[in-house]
């Protein structure tokens, strides 16, 4: 009973701030992409880099939208391929091929360029590092995927705060609903839960650290940023040593190298829409990858504190306070669903009919009560689908909560025998 009582307790705290957070985040956005006066005529140069790996059924039309929305003088594509790709069979031509042929039929050459990363070892940082290596001008950097849809007021947004000597960093919120109608019911709400944790969880901290008026949030929150959206100037992004290469995920760490230098990132009010993985296998990959950024906040921690007076860091106070922030996040994931798995079975726990009723509103409040309010927002307004809300945002938020206990042992066992950790991609 008492064990119940506390699982009430901080579901219930924790559904009351993400809800806080959420409505708090979709005011700012709603607002803020509505009162922004943009001028198209930008001198402020980007270069869009896109790593790909076996992205062939993807790139062509991602290219196109881009091309479409974002055919300017300042704005240059490089698409970095890798020889990665070989690794494994696969039918038909390559992505480089693909993407080469694409620019000499239409003549893009003097707009988008295809880079290949040698090195079939790689990651997606070193695509990423091996291609920044190339661009010799102070430039803008802007990161995004195969698969990214990033608003068309995007490099309007940045440009004008550039000249507004704003900000040096940037980073664009996504919605994964863009494949939304092709998904299956339980991968939909899976859709839903990660777009509602970008509004309930990533913007919220992107705002506290970059436009509050609390001196302490904008020295000590913690902010990350995305392998996707992420628009930076060269020059601060080289001041870290460009993206971390041994780490699963690079975007977390880099986030930390930045804000541990005490930069502040920028949300940009105008969403991104990418795909949401199309298989269950794909979602627990994803999962399982992404687990990896705030899990190995500690070794964050101790990179900063061994380089600290190359990287220019002037003290640890910030550093620690990130990583005490980053593994809360990662132990709020790995409990979640224990949690509301428990006040979900309360009913074989007590015959308390208050304290039961109680534990399902909570549910109700810390899930489903979230997922409809996104979907309401920034979905059409299908009620069928808003049952879909109801019957499976429970078992999807238990689901998302698996996957990391598989990263913590295979972390477990890599430091053991010393074998190397393998990044499955997440839909191949």
């Amino acid at each position: 009973m008492i064990i119940l009582q506390i699982t009430l307790a901080i579901v219930l705290a924790r559904g009351l701030s993400t809800l806080y957070f959420l409505l708090n985040s979709i005011n700012w956005q709603k607002k803020a992409s509505s009162e922004s006066k943009l001028s198209k005529n930008s001198k402020t140069k980007f270069y869009i880099l896109i790593p790909v790996l076996r992205e062939q059924k993807r790139i062509i039309a991602t290219l196109e939208y881009f091309v479409k929305h974002f055919r300017r003088e300042n704005i240059k594509i490089i698409v970095i391929t890798t020889q990665k790709e070989f690794s494994k069979k696969f039918n038909g031509e390559s992505t480089q091929k693909l993407v080469e042929s694409f620019i000499k039929n239409n003549k893009y050459s003097g707009y988008i360029k295809v880079i290949n990363y040698p090195d079939a070892k790689g990651k997606m940082a070193h695509q990423l590092n091996y291609a920044i290596d190339k661009i010799k001008e102070d430039s803008y950097i802007a990161i995004y995927n195969a698969d990214s849809r990033p608003h068309f007021n995007t490099f309007d947004y940045v440009s004008r705060s550039v000249q507004k000597n704003e900000s040096e960093i940037f980073q664009q919120p996504a919605v994964f609903t863009k494949n939304y109608n092709d998904l299956n019911p339980f991968l939909k709400i899976s859709a839903i839960l990660q777009s509602r944790w970008t509004f309930a969880h990533e913007i919220a901290r992107l705002l506290r650290q970059s436009i509050s008026n609390n001196v302490f949030f904008r020295k000590y929150a913690y902010a990350h940023v995305v392998g996707h959206g992420l628009i930076i100037k060269k020059s601060v992004l080289e001041s870290v040593g460009k993206f971390p290469t041994g780490t699963m995920t690079e975007d977390l760490f880099l986030g930390f190298l930045l804000r541990s230098k005490r930069y502040r990132i920028f949300a940009i009010p105008f969403l991104e829409y990418a795909d949401s993985p199309e298989t269950v296998r794909g979602s627990w990959n994803q999962k399982y990858i992404w687990f990896w950024g705030p899990m190995k906040n500690i070794s964050y921690l101790q990179y900063v504190a061994k380089n600290k007076k190359q990287l220019g860091i002037e003290s640890l106070i910030s550093p620690l306070l990130f990583t005490l922030e980053g593994l809360l996040s990662a132990l709020a994931w790995l409990i979640s669903g224990p949690l509301v798995l428990m006040l979900l079975a309360s009913p074989l726990i007590t015959t308390d009919l208050i304290l039961i009723t109680i534990s399902y509103l909570v549910i109700f409040i810390y899930g489903p009560l979230q997922y409809l309010i996104f979907f309401w927002n920034y979905n059409n307004k299908n009620y069928l689908e808003m049952v879909y809300i109801l019957l499976l945002s429970v078992p999807v938020i238990i689901f998302n909560s698996i996957p990391p206990y598989l990263s913590i042992f295979n972390e477990l066992r890599s430091k053991i025998d010393k074998s190397e950790i393998h990044k499955p991609k997440t839909d191949d």
